[in-house]
């Protein structure tokens, strides 16, 4: 109000199209977890290698991202599935939605990042979700009743 000009916070996941995920109550829990993120290291995909049932929704779709680093991480999850079969590819929303219901929780893993959609992709379709402390912005709005703050380690 300083300038004259009334401003408000918001989070920029609140613009996120609500009717793109929901639960889908007769989707089959196949994943124990799900981790939706780009292939590039900050977004520490080796602190889910002891999760029995993983699914990885993410692959090298900005130019920053590193189909190395893809083939590193294909290479150290070994138990995981993987939603891409290689680089370059990406999911429509309706394909995301039925992977994100296949699963019981998600993943936000960087140490550092502002808020992320997936988190409210998560949310939307019924999933709670584990992440570590992240400044950046993504603790900003988060519910104990569906969150889980952890160490950053396996």
């Amino acid at each position: 109000m300083a300038r004259g000009v009334l401003a408000h916070f918001v989070h920029h996941n609140a613009f996120l199209d609500g009717r793109l995920f929901s639960i889908q109550p007769d989707a089959s829990k196949i994943y124990d977890a799900v981790y939706t993120a780009r292939m590039a290291p900050f977004k520490r995909h080796e602190l889910a290698q002891e999760i029995p049932s993983l699914l990885i929704i993410g692959g090298t779709v900005t130019p920053e991202d590193s189909d190395e680093h893809f083939q590193r991480i294909r290479a150290a999850l070994l138990q995981a599935t993987f939603a891409y079969d290689g680089p370059k590819q990406v999911l429509n929303e309706q394909e995301v939605n039925g992977l994100l219901n296949q699963s019981r929780v998600g993943l936000c893993l960087s140490a550092c990042e502002g808020a992320i959609y997936a988190t409210v992709e998560y949310l939307l379709c019924g999933l709670p979700f584990v992440t570590t402390a992240s400044p950046g912005g993504r603790d900003s709005r988060l519910d104990p009743r569906f969150t889980r703050i952890v160490n950053d380690d396996p």
